[in-house]
């Protein structure tokens, strides 16, 4: 779509309705858009698995009521809109952002078989997402059962370079079914059952991506002797398990508390640095011992030479990691709007309080609206406190940039951030 005004600066609306009827429920949260005045050149929609039946006509009553430049979305087994963060039941939530001065591109996995030409793959994607240096990010939702991720992505990120574009991807995986062609896709006016759908954004916006993978390195790095694929053989020429027990071992009393929530291991993705922290690790769950061989299994591929530090989850370590990142962007100006992507093992399966990462990106941002005025009691947030448009849904695995690569991830809330371009994000 062509570019708009860059005079003006992005501006957004959220609703979310839990009407029990798809179709209701689609017109009550398209009704609140259209009455904020917001017309949107990209609308973003999450809806439950129990509306996934009801998917086609959703998208129907979204681009009816409101037009939208473009239309992307996915069904998940809970949405979030504002504060709030509906894990369980039928609803719908939407995200109309009005991005002037941009150009969106939507695409999905099959229109990268339609377009003829003899490109190699790496350059015929670089194409299909319209990618160069005024690319601003990539929002990606995919159908975990038909969509070989961990493949994709790293495609993704060789056709950004090959582009010389380094705009963040963000998205995640539907979680709305626990079945093959379960789940819903939007695409514009197309209704997918498979693949998935992505929409670029070029132009006078600047996005701000917030991983927050929710655990703590804990003891010291260590280096991988032997691996192969997702084993970790030896460590320090030594049996992976008795190095790790030997560190376990180690730690204080409190510490080792910790790791009630499970014993992760972080690989440095970034090996010319000269300092790790938190941020430098994709953390990775351990999936298996076997005390014969002295290997560990982990949910990633491994290789000797590389740098890992085991790493904790904790309810009180996630909670603390996402905010020491939502401090750090609220050092800058607030958000025109936020897109939120939280795994479906958060939420209250996770934290002892309902809508935790939702209000935590709320205080973030209201300075009005004191942290522990919301929090008090544990008590859910309204949507109409939050001053942040924002919405968004759990996922099946969050895809975010560390270090400059895209991953999936799990137990992680992935966060994107729209702000007007300024001199320093042009």
């Amino acid at each position: 779509m062509p570019p708009v005004d860059a005079t003006e600066s992005p501006s957004a609306c959220a609703s979310m309705s839990s009407a029990a009827d798809g179709v209701v429920a689609a017109e009550h949260a398209a009704s609140a858009i259209k009455e904020s005045g917001v017309r949107p050149d990209l609308l973003l929609a999450f809806v439950s698995g129990a509306h996934v039946p009801s998917a086609a006509a959703i998208s129907t009553v979204l681009r009816r009521q409101l037009d939208p430049g473009c239309l992307l979305g996915v069904s998940a087994s809970g949405v979030i809109s504002g504060g709030i963060e509906v894990e369980h039941g039928p609803a719908i939530a939407l995200l109309g952002l009005r991005l002037p001065g941009t150009n969106l591109r939507v695409f999905g996995s099959d229109d990268l078989a339609a377009i003829p030409g003899h490109d190699a793959p790496t350059e015929k994607l670089a194409r299909v997402m319209g990618a160069g240096p005024d690319l601003r990010t990539t929002i990606l939702l995919a159908d975990p059962f038909s969509v070989p991720i961990q493949a994709l992505l790293p495609e993704f990120d060789l056709a950004l370079r090959h582009a010389q574009a380094t705009a963040p991807v963000i998205g995640g995986l539907a979680s709305g079914a626990h079945v093959p062609g379960g789940n819903a896709l939007f695409l514009n006016d197309r209704t997918l059952h498979r693949g998935f759908v992505a929409v670029s954004i070029a132009g006078r916006v600047s996005v701000d991506t917030v991983v927050s993978q929710g655990a703590r390195p804990i003891g010291p790095n260590l280096i991988i002797t032997k691996a192969r694929k997702n084993l970790i053989m030896q460590i320090g020429q030594r049996p992976a398990i008795a190095v790790i027990e030997e560190v376990v071992n180690a730690m204080p009393g409190r510490e080792r508390q910790l790791l009630a929530g499970g014993l992760m291991i972080g690989r440095v993705i970034d090996e010319s640095k000269r300092r790790f922290g938190r941020g430098d690790y994709l953390v990775r769950r351990i999936t298996g011992m076997d005390a014969a061989s002295g290997s560990i299994a982990v949910d990633g591929l491994f290789r000797a030479g590389q740098t890992i530090c085991l790493h904790a989850r904790h309810p009180e370590t996630a909670s603390s990691d996402l905010s020491l990142l939502l401090d750090a962007q609220a050092l800058h100006e607030a958000p025109a709007a936020a897109l939120l992507i939280s795994c479906n093992a958060r939420g209250s399966r996770l934290f002892d309080r309902p809508h935790h990462d939702a209000s935590a990106v709320v205080r973030a941002f209201s300075p009005t609206m004191p942290g522990e005025q919301l929090a008090a009691g544990g008590k859910p947030i309204r949507a109409g406190g939050s001053r942040i448009p924002m919405s968004g849904f759990f996922a099946s695995g969050e895809i975010g940039p560390i270090a400059g690569r895209t991953f999936v991830h799990g137990y992680t809330a992935c966060l994107a951030l729209f702000r007007r371009a300024t001199s320093e994000h042009p």
